[in-house]
């Protein structure tokens, strides 16, 4: 099935999913190949084919925040299977991506809002963990070592517990 030009799975394509999101609100710009609009402060992207449904959000990070994103990932990602991060454009942003099965407007009114609730859900859960990281390294930064105690005669040193 062919729909002004552009494929369809189903009853479903990249207009008619333009369609719902105008519809709902979202205030999406339609793209050649994709469908995009802001979402939580962040860019998110929508793509259809063969039936299935990808979203995707975008957001920017700092280089030396790119490998506090993996360890926050990893922490973050056993609390949701469904939301996939990845680190992109050489370490300059990340993109959260899920996708699903969607032939139909009837699915997608039923799917869409979940999905990015769930991606949604994840950027924070991720947010929130970095910030946690980083509050522990700032905190483990200003601590003070304990003071210590030199025997020069043997040249042992060893930190005063008490």
């Amino acid at each position: 099935m062919k729909t002004n030009g552009m494929k369809a799975y189903g009853s479903l394509s990249l207009r008619s999913i333009f369609r719902y999101m105008m519809e709902e609100g979202y205030y999406p710009t339609f793209e050649k190949n994709c469908i995009m609009f802001s979402i939580a402060d962040n860019t998110a992207v929508v793509e259809y084919e063969e039936g299935i449904l990808s979203i995707r959000i975008f957001f920017a990070i700092d280089k030396e925040s790119s490998s506090l994103f993996l360890k926050a990932s990893n922490g973050a990602m056993l609390s949701t299977f469904l939301v996939r991060p990845i680190i992109m454009d050489e370490r300059e942003s990340i993109m959260f991506s899920c996708e699903t099965i969607c032939d139909t407007l009837t699915e997608l009114r039923k799917f869409f809002p979940r999905l990015l609730e769930r991606l949604i859900e994840g950027l924070e859960m991720h947010k929130a963990e970095m910030k946690d990281m980083l509050i522990a390294r700032q905190l483990a930064d200003t601590a003070m070592p304990a003071p210590e105690e030199y025997f020069p005669e043997t040249g042992i040193s060893r930190k005063i517990l008490s």
